[in-house]
């Protein structure tokens, strides 16, 4: 779903790519640390939040599929798998969040770097920041 685009292309590292990278990054001992239980905090929160959705996905399937689902049902599926993927989606981002606060900014900068979200992130020809000229 691309749940953590917005941050990873704008400077906030996600947990788990940050421990894959912790040598690169060359990551503390506590920065380690904190890394993992915070990559462990969110799988926590986020697996459950995800097991929902699929759940709803399938809801949503078996109802076309056995031919009962009416405009109420639908509105109130999709409400619901919207409401769990923003939840979702939350969730991924918060430990982005947290993870911009344990980095120092060249780490942040060396994350972008490899991943390249530095590229990703520079003006095209002709382009000042978001405007042109």
């Amino acid at each position: 779903m691309g749940m953590a685009v917005a941050a990873e292309l704008n400077g906030y590292p996600g947990p788990a790519h940050v421990l894959e990278l912790a040598s690169a990054l060359d990551l503390s001992e506590a920065q380690r640390g904190r890394t993992q239980a915070l990559f462990e905090e969110m799988q926590k929160a986020a697996t459950p939040l995800g097991n929902e959705v699929l759940a709803k996905e399938m809801e949503l399937d078996q109802a076309f599929a056995s031919g009962r689902i009416g405009d109420a049902s639908l509105h109130r599926i999709l409400a619901d798998i919207g409401r769990l993927q923003g939840e979702l989606r939350y969730t991924h981002l918060t430990y982005h969040l947290a993870m911009r606060g344990l980095l120092s900014p060249d780490q942040i900068a060396t994350y972008d770097r490899l991943r390249s979200y530095d590229i990703a992130r520079a003006p095209a020809p002709g382009m000042h920041g978001r405007h042109s000229h």
